[in-house]
């Protein structure tokens, strides 16, 4: 993108900041439906809907399986402290997970992503929707949005500006209590008031769109030979950081199309490339 664009222009406006800062990601609709989902008797909630969905494969190749796992994602923010269902929302890798995969020398004594999103939220105060925007806003802004754009720009020499991280901007948005910015459920509803009359109506009504590819789907065919090449047992054996065990189950859970582990499965290869360049 930012190569075709520097085509036409020098310096380009960037939109970043808008989801964090007025409530754009699914994940903030989990705080919101929290208290109604919690009104719903807990015996018919687990005994039956959970237990139900939980047994349902998942994958984000078709449209009814992604539901199915944006439901269970939501079904795990439902559950434990706070900062326990916020992060949750967030992970990669379930806190199950997150205890297991790593071999026992190299566990921690404590969850540190768990102490990092405590420390985030502790920082904000009691508003549980603008906390989550400000932990996105401090660590996922400088440490991935901003920072994927400022390599890729500066790569293809386009100048890229923020206006709505301006710091009178940030400062306006957390002002403003966070059940407005998700007003009866829907995402950046104060933007999308605010400029109702200046923007296209298909813009407005236009379901949100991110940058994901379909690694799902380029796991189990055209990109298997890295799952194979990266994750094999001896390669993992021999590097004595992760439990092969628990990486097997994920990739055999993720072929057999039980549950959608795409994600883990990536960032895995990716940090075994990553270990090979530098120390490899």
């Amino acid at each position: 993108m930012s190569r075709e664009t520097r085509k036409y222009v020098t310096v380009a406006l960037s939109g970043d900041g808008g989801d964090e800062l007025f409530g754009g990601y699914r994940s903030y609709l989990g705080p919101y439906w929290y208290r109604t989902y919690t009104m719903v008797p807990a015996v018919f909630r687990h005994a039956f809907f959970e237990r139900l969905v939980m047994s349902l494969p998942d994958s984000r190749d078709t449209p009814w399986t992604e539901f199915i796992r944006r439901v269970k994602k939501f079904i795990k923010g439902t559950r434990g402290l706070p900062e326990e269902r916020c992060l949750s929302l967030k992970e990669i890798f379930p806190y199950p997970i997150r205890q297991r995969i790593l071999c026992r020398d190299h566990r921690a004594a404590n969850d540190p992503a768990l102490l990092l999103i405590q420390r985030r939220l502790g920082e904000w105060g009691r508003d549980g929707l603008n906390a989550m925007m400000y932990a996105d806003v401090v660590d996922a802004l400088p440490g991935d949005m901003l920072n994927k754009v400022d390599w890729m720009s500066m790569k293809n020499s386009l100048e890229v500006r923020v206006p709505i991280l301006d710091h009178r901007v940030v400062e306006f948005a957390f002002q403003i209590p966070g059940r407005w910015k998700l007003h009866r459920g829907v995402t950046k509803y104060l933007l999308k008031e605010t400029f109702r009359d200046i923007l296209p109506r298909r813009l407005y009504r236009r379901p949100k769109a991110g940058f994901e590819v379909p690694i799902s789907r380029w796991l189990r065919n055209d990109l298997k030979f890295l799952v194979e090449r990266y994750l094999a047992r001896g390669r993992i054996e021999d590097q004595g950081i992760f439990d092969h065990e628990v990486i097997d189950g994920l990739v055999q859970a993720h072929f057999q199309k039980r549950t959608d582990t795409s994600w883990m499965l990536w960032n895995l290869i990716v940090f075994q490339y990553w270990f090979d360049k530098y120390y490899g």
